[in-house]
């Protein structure tokens, strides 16, 4: 887990999380998932990204070192 242990990992993972409750529930539970939707932008504008870019970051493999 190395790298992924840090500050802003944690950070991604709660975006990404937020972006797919967004997505897998935008018909069954719409209030909630705008809620969701609008908690991962918030997010990710703190660290001046997209949540689509954040979700993409978290994929990538950890740089090498």
């Amino acid at each position: 887990m190395g790298g992924r242990n840090n500050s802003r990992q944690k950070q991604l993972l709660v975006i990404a999380a937020l972006t797919l409750f967004a997505h897998e529930f935008e018909t069954a539970e719409p209030e909630t998932a705008a809620w969701a939707w609008e908690l991962a932008q918030e997010l990710a504008n703190s660290y001046d990204i997209s949540p689509e870019e954040a979700v993409l970051e978290l994929e990538a493999p950890p740089s090498p070192r």
